[in-house]
């Protein structure tokens, strides 16, 4: 699927892509939350990890596990 086509929502329960790291990260799980989608072309997505911490990342190193609609 091509990165214009993926379709993240607030509510997804989504995963980030292995490789991708970041420090606030809780270890051993890549797994979250989407609480907001902003940008000029919508592709940057804040999500919740289960430490608190808000992270943001670029559409592209985002995998949707569910949709919550």
């Amino acid at each position: 699927m091509s990165i214009k086509n993926k379709r993240v929502d607030t509510g997804s329960y989504v995963e980030i892509r292995k490789g991708t790291w970041d420090p606030k990260m809780p270890e051993g799980r890549r797994d979250g939350l989407v609480v907001k989608v902003s940008g000029k072309k919508r592709d940057r997505v804040t999500v919740m990890f289960c430490n608190g911490s808000f992270i943001d990342f670029h559409k592209s190193f985002i995998k949707v596990l569910q949709r919550i609609v």
